[in-house]
């Protein structure tokens, strides 16, 4: 038989004529076998160069391998904002802006063909702290309201489904609730999203939440249940372990844990 060539590309999935396969990035996500990262930064020439805009796709299951310039992909660049978070729901990719979100359409596996399926203004968010993924879809929150979207529609969860819809949280009481600092979890056990007042304990009521139960579709409210002590900081809410569990790290005394309440034992 002819004998059988093989080259770099075909091997490794990308060309070696890329400046680099490795930028630093402040968004990610993992769709489609592939990483998709935002909001860059690539040293080009021994110098770095920031692209708050711009994004670029991992070869299949090479996920932490970023071919630059060969897969960048550039979406509505330069409007003036930047990418503060990435998520997925099957084959969509969902691009948070400050201002604007993005569904992305990701279903041919061919990134010269991904293309932007929608666009939403005002259903942005400020941080990646604002958006977490649930079993059935993407959750995220910013000062106009709280939304979900299950891969096909956006739901805005602070409008009940009656006709006319009616409010579930009033816009003042969401005003002096939400800010930068608040955060986003799920509990897949009880399949509730948390938003967290304040991820620093430098207010009084830092430690509240509203929950939203996917069971009954309903808002309630949580006083001190993520309390953290007295000016400590605590990070973005994690599902750790076999279990799921909902977690976080917080700046307290070591050996301290906390109660249900939140209270250090």
């Amino acid at each position: 038989s002819m004998p059988k060539l093989e080259t770099f590309e075909s091997i490794n999935g990308y060309s070696p004529y890329n400046s680099t396969i490795s930028v630093r990035y402040k968004a990610h996500c993992i769709a489609g076998r592939r990483s998709f990262v935002g909001n860059l930064m690539i040293n080009e020439n021994g110098i770095d160069r920031f692209y708050n805009d711009r994004m670029i796709v991992s070869p299949i299951n090479l996920l932490d391998t970023f071919p630059y310039p060969d897969n960048v992909l550039d979406l509505d660049i330069s409007d003036g904002d930047e990418i503060t978070a990435l998520s997925s729901v099957g084959d969509k990719v969902l691009q948070f802006k400050k201002n604007m979100m993005f569904v992305i359409n990701i279903s041919t596996a061919i990134p010269a063909e991904f293309f932007v399926e929608e666009r939403h203004k005002y259903k942005g968010v400020m941080t990646s702290a604002h958006v977490t993924e649930t079993a059935d879809g993407v959750f995220w929150i910013n000062s106009l309201g709280a939304y979900f979207y299950n891969g096909e529609e956006i739901s805005n969860l602070h409008f009940n489904e009656e006709d006319p819809p009616q409010r579930r949280i009033s816009e003042e009481e969401w005003g002096l609730f939400f800010s930068e600092k608040s955060l986003v979890g799920y509990n897949p056990k009880s399949m509730e999203c948390f938003v967290i007042k304040s991820h620093t304990g430098d207010i009084l009521d830092s430690g509240d939440c509203f929950i939203y139960s996917f069971i009954s579709k309903s808002w309630t409210k949580g006083k001190n249940r993520f309390y953290n002590g007295s000016g400590n900081i605590c990070t973005n809410l994690l599902n750790v372990g076999s279990d799921s569990v909902l977690s976080y790290i917080y700046d307290g005394y070591i050996g301290d844990s906390q109660t249900e309440s939140g209270e250090a034992e």
